[in-house]
């Protein structure tokens, strides 16, 4: 799933790694990039993401679609959005995540675009909320009841 997530960010969308090794990784889609077609599906591997994963980690995919419309619903496009910020859990607090982040806030402000993201982990809310985030919406992945929370950031004037 996530070397999907992975291509798509690198075919069709934005993708930071940090250098000169991979501790960590920002995957963002921008604001001129809609709903995949099916061929654009099927070259990322997000056709068929979900084959690998077990039964449990499958289903919480298919219900994460209505997560996605909540954040069409409150962060309506056009728009910046952070789909995965990941730093090797030895390199936390070396502030690795927010020079992953920089790239896509600085084009979002550029643009004048709000920023979204997703989480399920509620201690990351106030990591988020120091790079400017608040919280939009919230609410629980149907089946499995795991809590989610709905970011946006407002563009910042340059």
């Amino acid at each position: 799933f996530m070397r999907a997530l992975a291509w798509r960010s690198h075919l069709f969308a934005e993708a930071w790694t940090t250098a000169p090794q991979a501790l960590g990784a920002s995957l963002w889609v921008g604001p001129d990039l809609g709903p995949l077609s099916p061929a654009q599906l099927q070259r990322s591997g997000l056709d068929r993401a979900d084959e690998d994963l077990p039964a449990p980690s499958r289903a919480r995919y298919v219900a994460f679609d209505a997560v996605r419309d909540v954040v069409d619903r409150v962060v309506p496009r056009p728009r910046f959005y952070l789909g995965v910020l990941a730093v090797d859990p030895a390199a936390q607090g070396q502030r690795l995540g927010e020079r992953l982040l920089a790239p896509g806030l600085a084009g979002a402000d550029a643009a004048g675009l709000p920023t979204s993201l997703e989480t399920t982990k509620e201690a990351n809310l106030a990591w988020y909320e120091r790079q400017g985030f608040t919280v939009a919406a919230s609410g629980q992945v149907s089946g499995d009841g795991v809590r989610y929370w709905v970011l946006r950031r407002e563009p910042r004037p340059r």
